[in-house]
């Protein structure tokens, strides 16, 4: 009879403290979590003559984002990185320059990679964007409207330039990355 007690109490006590104290998450005002966003590009052609590349994405575009928009209460920027996946000319090297822009356009950033070698960043290591103070403001300032989120997008941009090989066909597969951090309540 005493184990049924004990066994009861241990039982009785968890379930009544959890019902009246709510949840174990209520105890945090916040939690923190953070979303990367990737955009993808593939950079093909003769390194005399290879098109810019443009992409454009919503925020609603994520997962992650869309399961947790109704508890967000900020979002602000975090990191930025980019990364080849695959790269054909091993002795490729060139400029990369690398934007983001608002949905009207205006620029948040422009990051140009100088004498770039992308098979050094094959599948194993970014090249992390150095953002200025300004350009991380400019980011945060885009998404201090948590009301907006749903419609805000980005246009990111890469280009490449001074490329040699010169006359060279080449295919690249790259990505950029944007990691923000989401504030939300639990």
């Amino acid at each position: 009879m005493k184990k049924f007690q004990l066994l009861l109490t241990l039982l009785v006590v968890p379930v009544t403290a959890l019902i009246l104290n709510g949840c174990i998450l209520d105890a945090f005002d916040e939690i923190t979590q953070n979303m990367s966003i990737e955009r993808n590009f593939t950079v093909s052609g003769n390194t005399n003559a290879i098109t810019p590349q443009s992409s454009t994405f919503r925020l609603n575009d994520s997962q992650l984002y869309r399961d947790n928009k109704d508890k967000i209460k900020k979002m602000r920027y975090k990191a930025a990185s980019f990364n080849v996946s695959e790269n054909n000319v091993p002795a490729l090297q060139g400029n990369i320059i690398l934007t983001l822009k608002t949905a009207t356009g205006l620029p948040l950033f422009t990051k140009t990679l100088t004498a770039f070698k992308p098979n050094d960043y094959m599948n194993i290591k970014a090249s992390v964007l150095d953002l200025t103070q300004t350009e991380i403001d400019a980011i945060n300032a885009y998404l201090a409207n948590v009301n907006l989120l749903d419609t805000i997008s980005f246009t990111a941009g890469l280009t490449v330039q001074n490329v040699t090989p010169a006359n060279t066909n080449v295919t690249m597969k790259c990505f950029v990355s944007l990691a923000l951090e989401m504030t939300i309540e639990p």
